[in-house]
């Protein structure tokens, strides 16, 4: 506080200091925060901006096409439809007129009504069928009650530009949208509107001529309620358009609205236009067999309401921003200098761990001798860190081998009583080769005193101590082990294995109540590590039990006195050895098996000199 004291004391100097380091500090943040903040708001408009219209064109062109593909699936049925009716033998014959008298005529009138009775009774949309034959005879089928179903005396209708249309077409169906119908009746006929088409009736059998026209009107609300659930939530609507860009269907009074041609230079896109003297943008998209396209109308205002959402937002975001900085301008340039920066930035590296940084600045002030102090107390720290590590490392050094110790003497102990079980049935000659196995066993495992030998010796271990086992079990299980190449010379803790293949035999493989267990061992190379795994069949164990093992592998800080020794000793050495991302992974079945992973760090002799 003195020092504090004296420094608001020294006047001039003080108001150097507040003057110049704190004005251009303020300048200088305020003036960078603010530029970053504009030309940051400004990228992020423009790109969102786009990025909205660009996926709102695209959504609406799926759309689009998602309605495209029912129109074609609708236009579709109406072809299959004509076909079916084409090919029936009676209207065939009444378009030839082969009637030697009326009551022929009648006959096949009746047929003709009770064939298209029955194969448009599930099709609610038919208004009107006609066929106009070309030698005198015209039959006419209608669902609707104010008009009579029946044959009646052929008008010529070849000049009409409908009849020459079909005509030309070959027999291909022919569609002329939504519109009066071209052979109404009177004036309520004319005023009411259909979807019309049409194709060429040509002889079956034969000559394959034409021998009329077929006529179809349909109610348009299936193609206009298609159309209608394509509105754009409420903003825009949907037409379809014909090769000249007129409308030929719609919503109710669509077909009005004045509509640009469009060119047929694309089956699908997006592009600019007005309707009406209104911005707008059309998406379409053209049907597969006629020369149709799907178009949703979306006002321009409508798309880009969202983007001046985000623009409104972000100049107050901006605004805010800037606000703000400059608050935090002028606190810093008061109240934040440079020794206290440099000071928190050297204790931010000794939070860290680094204890080695020294500060190098040289200050005649208070500021000096604080430093002096911080670099003496980090030498400090650091030499007291250096004695803690050597006393852990030697801690650590004797905890391992009491582990390892505790490891082997579990396992001559499970040897021991198999030699003895055996001896009291008699079973020398498989005592001989168990007592051989395992003479060959501890003298792989002394390994002159080292805790960690090549893979290559780790696996003739396994193969030893398996080799007991599958004595003292009378071959009840088989056994694999595999190892690639390019692992063997790496150095791995001796210990940690065998324990997993011995709780594999005695807990899985021992409880199954037939022959044929199967022990598969495997050592892969995994890049930066070594990837050891062992799968076996044996009875597995149950989902509470397997988590009940995985917790207690995970609570590394609580003792657990009873149950899992072998697992928490093992996992206990890896990570006094390698640390505590090193740990076990069990996964289990009950009734299929049980599989067991380590992955572990690839160490060469010169790793560990």
């Amino acid at each position: 506080m003195e020092g504090m004291n004296e420094i608001r004391r020294a006047g001039p100097k003080s108001g150097t200091i507040r003057t110049g380091i704190g004005l251009k500090v303020f300048v200088f943040y305020a003036f960078s925060i603010m530029i970053v903040i504009l030309i940051t708001g400004y990228l992020f408009y423009e790109r969102s901006n786009r990025v909205i219209q660009e996926q709102l064109g695209e959504i609406a062109l799926q759309s689009v096409q998602q309605t495209k593909h029912r129109i074609d699936s609708v236009l579709k049925e109406y072809e299959d439809r004509t076909l079916l009716i084409l090919g029936n033998t009676d209207i065939q014959n009444a378009m030839k007129g082969r009637y030697r008298e009326p009551f022929e005529r009648i006959q096949s009138d009746n047929r003709i009504r009770a064939f298209l009775t029955n194969m448009i009774y599930s099709k609610k949309d038919t208004l009107n069928v006609y066929f106009l034959g070309q030698n005198g005879y015209e039959y006419r089928y209608t669902t609707e009650r104010t008009k009579r179903t029946g044959s009646y005396e052929s008008v010529d209708r070849s000049g009409e530009s409908w009849y020459k249309q079909i005509s030309e077409a070959n027999g291909a169906p022919v569609y002329f949208g939504v519109g009066p119908s071209f052979l109404a009746g009177g004036t309520d006929e004319q005023a009411k509107r259909v979807f019309t088409f049409g194709r060429a009736i040509k002889e079956v059998e034969g000559s394959f001529q034409r021998i009329g026209v077929m006529l179809y009107e349909v109610s348009p609300d299936e193609i206009g309620g298609i159309l209608s659930q394509m509105d754009f939530n409420g903003k825009g609507y949907a037409v379809l358009t014909g090769e000249q860009g007129q409308i030929v269907a719609g919503t109710a009074g669509d077909e009005s609205i004045p509509f640009p041609a469009a060119k047929q230079d694309s089956t699908s896109g997006i592009r600019n236009i007005k309707v009406d003297g209104r911005a707008s943008v059309e998406i379409f998209s053209q049907l597969e067999d006629v020369p149709w396209r799907v178009v949703g109308v979306l006002p321009l205002s409508e798309l880009f309401k969202q983007s001046k959402t985000i623009g409104t937002y972000m100049i107050y975001l901006a605004l805010f921003f800037i606000a703000v900085s400059l608050l935090i301008a002028y606190l810093v340039a008061r109240y934040v200098h440079g020794p206290i920066v440099l000071l928190l930035r050297h204790m931010r590296k000794a939070q860290e761990g680094d204890f080695a940084n020294q500060i190098t600045a040289v200050r005649n002030d208070e500021f000096g001798l604080i430093f002096t102090g911080y670099n003496d107390m980090m030498a400090k720290i650091k030499n007291l860190i250096e004695e803690l590590y050597l006393q852990q490392l030697i801690k650590k050094e004797m905890q391992f081998k009491v582990l390892g110790s505790q490891i082997n003497m579990h396992f001559l102990y499970n040897s021991l009583n198999s030699i003895y079980w055996m001896s009291k049935t008699g079973k020398s000659a498989e005592i001989s080769a168990m007592v051989r196995s395992l003479s060959d066993y501890f003298q792989l495992s002394l390994s002159e005193g080292e805790d960690e030998v090549p893979a290559r010796e780790i696996k003739r271990l396994l193969e030893q101590y398996v080799t007991i086992q599958q004595i003292r079990y009378q071959d009840r299980f088989s056994f694999s082990i595999q190892m690639d190449e390019t692992i063997g010379d790496f150095k791995l803790l001796k210990y940690i294995f065998q324990p997993i293949v011995e709780n594999a035999i005695y807990h899985g493989l021992e409880k199954l109540s037939q022959p044929g267990g199967r022990l598969d061992v495997r050592f892969e190379d995994a890049g930066d590590s070594i990837v050891f795994t062992t799968i076996d069949n044996g009875v597995g164990m149950t989902k509470e039990k397997l988590a009940e093992i995985n917790a207690i592998l995970l609570d590394h800080h609580t003792m657990h006195p009873a149950g899992h020794f072998a697992l928490r000793n093992i996992q206990a050495q890896l990570q006094l050895k390698y640390g505590p991302e090193y740990r076990l992974q069990l996964s289990s079945e009950e009734g299929k098996g049980t599989q067991v992973v380590i992955n572990l760090p690839k160490i060469t002799q010169s790793d560990n000199i």
